[in-house]
């Protein structure tokens, strides 16, 4: 992301970079870059689904409206006495102009929140968070095995997560997932199926290399 907007800002009468913030919480989605974090309905209800996108021309610029973002959201839902625990998603899109023809890319970088077994206690809260975020991660699990098996059905609709994702998970774009991993014992099982489930991302990351040999800018 920072090689983009430092390779864009080198030439900024004929590209420019333009990206969003999207809180996913209990498979509701807000987006962040709006001054309300109005929430994101689906495609055919009234407000539509797209998030508000910020042109930014440098580092500088996006770190500071990422960051003042996140402080107002995480500000808001301290004050309210929300969870602080959910998925967050930045999406970048760079816009090149190149002989009159505009050429767009998209990145799309998704915290998964990570998941806490709800056999190993909390409250009623936390167990909550932790439901629907693992609802979340099941369903972004299906959806690389359905692209992995080449399956005629991909269930991006099984929650927002794979909703929003939906143009970004196909067989021509490339997946890479960055996992946390502990090497203690007692740990051993939360390792292994972190392990496997990155494997489902692996493969989908290597279908997309073989159908079309990695991503970049598309016409406009």
């Amino acid at each position: 992301g920072t090689c983009a907007l430092n390779e864009l800002s080198c030439d900024p009468n004929n590209s420019h970079l333009e990206f969003s913030l999207v809180e996913v919480h209990h498979n509701s989605a807000f987006d962040l870059l709006d001054a309300n974090a109005r929430e994101l309905l689906d495609g055919q209800e009234p407000g539509g689904a797209d998030p508000c996108c910020v042109k930014v021309d440098s580092y500088e610029s996006f770190l500071k409206v990422y960051q003042t973002a996140k402080e107002d959201r995480m500000s808001f839902l301290k004050s309210n006495n929300r969870s602080l625990k959910h998925h967050l998603l930045v999406t970048l899109r760079p816009v090149r102009v190149v002989s009159s023809q505009v050429y767009k890319g998209k990145l799309s970088f998704l915290d998964l929140a990570g998941h806490e077994d709800g056999k190993k206690g909390g409250s009623q809260a936390k167990n909550l968070d932790n439901n629907c975020i693992s609802h979340s991660l099941q369903a972004l699990g299906s959806v690389l095995n359905a692209l992995n098996s080449h399956a005629a059905q991909i269930p991006y609709k099984e929650t927002k997560i794979t909703q929003l994702l939906q143009d970004s998970l196909h067989a021509c774009s490339p997946v890479m997932l960055m996992t946390c991993i502990a090497p203690h014992p007692k740990f051993y099982q939360d390792t292994h199926n972190s392990l496997c489930y990155a494997s489902k991302a692996r493969g989908s990351s290597k279908s997309s290399s073989d159908s079309q040999g990695g991503s970049g800018y598309g016409k406009g």
